[in-house]
């Protein structure tokens, strides 16, 4: 084998090794935490009157369920980081009372 195929066959190793490391770089630069879900429904719902199957209909599954306060508490989250655009982020938050019926909820984004 010669020097000059040898050299040739390290520079394309390492330029692939770089190549590799910047692709991994840039795919974790954008990532999406959370489920998208959206946004534009919110303004449907209704205290005392929304149901926890119409915000099913309405949502989809939570990205995370648990009990706050002794009330069902259904989270909704969303978070993209983007590396060349704005980042997005929005967080909603639905308390029921224990006829399953929307007792509250709190919305919160990034995106004006």
């Amino acid at each position: 084998m010669s020097a000059k195929v040898l050299i040739q066959g390290l520079l394309l190793e390492k330029i692939s090794k770089w190549a590799c490391v910047f692709c991994i770089v840039l795919l974790g630069a954008c990532a999406t935490v959370g489920k998208p879900f959206d946004d534009s429904q919110i303004k449907d719902l209704k205290k005392g009157v929304t149901t926890k199957l119409q915000v099913l209909e309405m949502l989809g599954l939570p990205f995370k369920e648990g009990v706050e306060n002794g009330l069902d508490t259904w989270t909704y989250f969303e978070k993209e980081n983007a590396l060349f655009s704005s980042n997005l982020e929005k967080d909603l938050v639905i308390s029921f009372d224990k006829n399953n019926v929307v007792k509250s909820f709190r919305y919160a984004s990034t995106n004006p």
